[in-house]
């Protein structure tokens, strides 16, 4: 390291007998090196009256490295028994020395590692580290219980359903909580429902280890039940007494006074996510303030907030003003293709999907297809697609426009993680391997053998109506019967003799494609009766798989079929149904009433105002968006 990094960032200190250096559960913490003397470190014990003593510093070692190193607060508290003289780095400095020199970060954390037991470096291998997304379930009601969890940043809510099917919220969770620890204990199946309320960190501990934790160590489940008899007491507390915490405001500029003018960089993720943690667990609220643009300060505001507020400035005048003229946004026909449109139907429950087939050279039609439903009007909220059918619907969700994804049909761009995804799906195995998953190690090939076209997925997915075109081979009904054996001379004198009817019997090739499709025939026959599904097949039969030359002509195939078609939707109403909105009618009744619009009608509203307003965030007031633990009132 280079010995200039420490000039002014290192300070001596003297330390009398008895002087307490740091406290257990300290904030701001440093750097201790020992030069003569020895630093004492304790740490408080549920079973004991005074603190334990660890460890002894000596001269030449370090303390406080996890703390600085991970930003939580101090787990131990640091005495000097006798008089002793050490070095000083704060955390502010060593974030600095981090900055400019990165691997200094390797050399501390390995002497927090050479401190831990093998036990604990066994139980560390152990434990996996899992992200749950905002709305995702970590367990249902009824799973078996395998492992205990750690919620190291996020929220989350436990909910259990009765018999009656109603459901009830039973417990909400945040950062150093223990989740599912009572059944992995009991080996019961899981009470509730826990699902995370906004973006989670946990560390999983399976069964295995926890039951190796509980045999050399059995006084840690004295100490589990301590934790969980405290949680419990402590929400009766809450509930019976009055109301009066700490309240703490942030904004981008209060990010950057204290952690630096850098704070709010991708680099600082890790560190910037600790830190909010630590001011939760200190303070009951949390008002997170938005920038007036979307900046990834706002974005970070939204996706860690437990309710979402908008408000108004006071100091305005109250005259509406344009984007509050609510009888001249009505005048304006919605945008169904406008971001905010999209929104309502995924909100309302009429999402629209487009599934496209696989189908080797034959889906080069899709596009042709995707042209003619932007020309009449159709919208598009949700791509899915198999084989070729993947690679067309991953090139229109990225470009969001069949001229385009025309253009880059005809190249194969390997770009980014999703290629990977849209190759396998199209690994028909006569002509390309399968894929290796590195996630996994899972074996990926054409999506043909289970499923060519994918609609039933999308349903389930929650899409209220599925456009399904099938550009799949149709197999040859009219083949020569010719009995329990087949004769090679026979069928040479067939083909030879320019008299004799021709035998149709299938060679090997065809008799793959044939079993690569046979096993989804019974899927699409379901998919097409059902009443979610519009099913589409192009007049392509004539097309082979590999006649990718003809692309032009398989296009204007599908170009006008699909417009052949969407004409026919458009004089049956088949379309103003598809995108008609079902609470529109409760909508309009209410918007001829002289009081604010409901949610329902906020969101049409939006959808209205699509081409107005950019994101909802750029509306001009500011955002006060609060994050409280989940117990409390405010929380949704």
């Amino acid at each position: 390291m280079d010995p200039s990094l420490l000039n002014n960032r290192v300070w001596l200190h003297h330390a009398k007998a008895g002087t307490v250096i740091a406290r257990q559960g300290d904030q701001d913490v440093s750097l201790h090196f020992v030069l003569w003397g020895c630093l004492h470190v304790y740490q408080r014990m549920i079973d004991k009256a005074e603190d334990v003593c660890l460890f002894l510093t000596q001269p030449g070692e370090m303390v406080g490295q996890l703390a600085v190193l991970t930003g939580e607060p101090l787990i131990f508290t640091i005495k000097a028994n006798r008089d002793c003289t050490f070095l000083k780095i704060s955390k502010s400095d060593f974030y600095e020395i981090m900055r400019e020199q990165p691997s200094v970060v390797l050399s501390v954390a390995h002497t927090v590692a050479a401190r831990m037991s093998p036990f604990v470096r066994q139980m560390d291998f152990a434990i996996d580290w899992m992200a749950v997304e905002a709305g995702r379930a970590l367990y249902r009601q009824g799973d078996k219980s395998d492992c205990t969890y750690i919620a190291l940043n996020g929220r989350l809510r436990s909910v259990i359903q009765k018999g009656s099917g109603k459901k009830e919220l039973i417990g909400e969770y945040g950062r150093g909580d223990l989740i599912g620890v009572v059944e992995a204990l009991t080996r019961q199946p899981r009470a509730t429902t826990v699902h995370a309320v906004r973006d989670t960190e946990l560390a999983k501990l399976p069964e295995g280890t926890l039951n190796n934790i509980k045999r050399r160590y059995p006084q840690v489940v004295t100490r589990l039940i301590h934790l969980l008899s405290q949680k419990i007491l402590g929400n009766l507390q809450q509930l019976r007494g009055p109301f009066a915490s700490p309240t703490l405001l942030l904004t981008s500029d209060i990010i950057r006074a204290r952690l630096g003018s850098s704070a709010l960089d991708s680099i600082q993720e890790y560190r910037l996510s600790g830190w909010l943690a630590q001011q939760e667990d200190i303070h009951r609220i949390v008002l997170y303030q938005t920038d007036p643009t979307l900046t990834p300060w706002t974005v970070r505001c939204i996706r860690q907030a437990d309710c979402i507020l908008i408000v108004g400035l006071g100091d305005q005048e109250p005259a509406l003003g344009e984007r509050e003229m609510y009888e001249k946004v009505f005048e304006k026909n919605a945008d169904r293709h406008s971001d905010f449109s999209r929104l309502a139907r995924v909100l309302t429950g009429n999402t629209i999907a487009l599934v496209l087939g696989g189908g080797g050279a034959r889906g080069c039609s899709h596009i042709g297809v995707i042209k003619a439903m932007e020309e009449s009007g159709i919208p598009i909220d949700l791509v899915g697609g198999t084989s070729i059918g993947a690679f067309i619907g991953a090139l229109y969700a990225e470009e969001r426009s069949a001229v385009r994804t025309k253009q880059r049909a005809r190249e194969w761009a390997k770009v980014g993680s999703l290629w990977r995804y849209v190759r396998a799906s199209a690994s028909y195995t006569p002509y390309l391997p399968p894929l290796c998953d590195p996630k996994d190690s899972h074996w990926l090939v054409d999506g043909c053998y289970v499923n060519n076209v994918p609609a039933d997925i999308a349903r389930n997915m929650g899409a209220k109506t599925v456009i399904a075109i099938d550009v799949g081979s149709q197999d040859e009904t009219d083949l020569c019967n010719y009995g329990d054996s087949l004769s090679g001379w026979w069928l040479l004198w067939k083909r030879l003799n320019p008299w004799a009817e021709k035998v149709k019997v299938p060679d090997m090739a065809e008799i793959q494609s044939r079993l690569a499709y046979v096993s989804c025939v019974r899927q699409l026959e379901v998919v097409k009766s059902s009443s979610y599904c519009e099913y589409i097949r192009p007049p392509i039969d004539r097309f082979k798989t590999m006649d990718f030359r003809k692309f032009d002509e398989i296009y204007d195939v599908g170009y006008q079929h699909g417009k052949v078609v969407f004409e026919g939707w458009s004089r049956g109403d088949i379309i103003e149904k598809m995108v008609k909105d079902r609470r529109s009618a409760d909508f309009y009744e209410s918007k001829r009433m002289d009081c604010c619009p409901s949610v329902p009608s906020l969101v049409h509203l939006l959808s209205l105002t699509g081409v107005l307003l950019s994101p909802p965030w750029s509306i001009s007031c500011p955002s006060l968006v609060s994050s409280c633990p989940l117990h409390h009132p405010l929380s949704p």
